[in-house]
């Protein structure tokens, strides 16, 4: 039985918590499964994403541990050296 949700009736919000998760496999022709609020990096390296409604991507480079307020649509594997498994989206 999953736990008690005492915060179902508030909305998020953008600084709100964060309720949906999902492992991130870098694809250079595949869209995310949702547009996250956040990306966290559980190790260091570069990542090359489409931000959300761009025509351009961006390569940044990330340390371990670090988390942003990115709304991307995509993260390509081509030019991306943080390890798949290391990389989380959430919203």
């Amino acid at each position: 039985m999953p736990a008690p949700d005492r915060f179902s009736g508030y909305d998020p919000g953008l600084s709100g918590r964060l309720t949906r998760f999902a492992v991130v496999t870098p694809n250079d022709s595949a869209d995310l499964t949702f547009c996250p609020r956040a990306v966290y990096f559980g190790a260091a390296g570069n990542v090359v994403f489409w931000p959300q409604n761009s025509i351009t991507p961006i390569t940044v480079t990330v340390t371990a541990g670090q988390r942003e307020p990115w709304a991307i649509d995509r993260i390509l594997a081509t030019g991306t050296t943080v390890a798949a498994s290391s990389i989380v989206i959430a919203d």
